[in-house]
């Protein structure tokens, strides 16, 4: 069962906002024509305009700080007025974070593009919306090196790479900037706290990035296959059933040996099935003052 539903949600998280050409087609408004990209600031409103505009739907929480202080929100969306499906077994989990690096901002608001799908969805009523939200609880966090953000740059405040700084084979690649030690930056030692007390048993782990069109999966450290190579490979063929022209590899062989990832994490320590979703090559940009709709044509 736990297959065939991240089968199922892998291919509807990543479907939905990605290309506005797509969403055209089917008669969906396109929901990124008038988006920009956000700093820390903007974000902040918006999440909290969401949570006092659906409180059906949409929990707001703090669930750390990074390391000047500024708040990780974190979006738990659902039909909260039932707690498990209609037939009585547990919501499927999936766990989507953005901005790990501050200058992809791209990935961060394809992690806020998602929230908004399924918010303004549900709150006009699109059935396939609210089936989704019935049965599955998305847990977003949207901006994960909101400091790195503020400053355009790749790294935190520290300059430690965040998604290098995991305890999954920690320090054990040709790396930039991994840190002191594993989860030495509060940003990511926030981060698996969450994992860990909240969603220990998730059904999806996605990753959003920006840096080349790619999807990966486990691992970073090895070019071999992972031992659920299967479920990722069903995972990937249900993908490009939608999104025929991406790559979806493991990511030692499709990007680079990377060690101490997010992704390699939730899947070898948290048991998840876990994607990195790259999309596009924009990096290093004034991305905070660039139309999002300007990159996504």
């Amino acid at each position: 069962m736990r297959r065939w539903a991240a089968i199922v949600l892998a291919s509807l998280m990543l479907t939905v906002p990605v290309a506005p050409a797509a969403s055209a087609q089917i008669g969906q408004p396109d929901i990124i024509q008038e988006h920009w990209y956000h700093s820390y600031a903007t974000l902040t409103l918006d999440v909290n305009a969401w949570a006092d505009d659906y409180p059906e739907i949409v929990y707001l929480s703090v669930v750390g700080q990074t390391e000047m202080g500024r708040n990780l929100w974190m979006l738990q969306i659902s039909d909260w007025s039932q707690e498990t499906k209609s037939d009585g077994t547990a919501k499927e989990v999936v766990y989507i974070d953005g901005g790990h690096h501050g200058n992809e901002h791209l990935g961060t608001e394809l992690a806020f593009l998602v929230a908004e799908y399924y918010i303004e969805g549900w709150g006009n009523g699109d059935q396939e919306v609210l089936d989704v939200l019935a049965t599955t609880e998305l847990h977003i966090l949207i901006m994960l090196n909101a400091d790195g953000n503020d400053f355009d740059t790749r790294w935190n405040v520290n300059q430690v790479d965040l998604n290098r700084n995991y305890d999954h084979y920690w320090n054990t690649c040709p790396t930039t900037q991994p840190g002191s030690s594993a989860f030495s930056e509060s940003e990511t030692h926030a981060n698996s706290i969450y994992m860990n007390e909240v969603v220990p048993h998730a059904d999806l782990y996605i990753t959003m990035h920006t840096g080349v069109w790619i999807m990966l999966y486990p691992w970073g450290k090895w070019p071999e296959q992972p031992s659920d190579w299967e479920l990722f490979h069903f995972i990937r063929d249900d993908v490009h059933a939608n999104i025929s022209d991406i790559p979806i590899q493991n990511a030692n062989q499709g990007l680079y040996p990377n060690c101490g990832t997010s992704r390699d994490y939730g899947y070898g320590v948290m048991g998840y099935p876990t994607f990195t979703f790259e999309t596009d090559d924009e990096q290093f940009l004034l991305g905070t003052v660039e139309a999002l709709s300007d990159r996504l044509e």
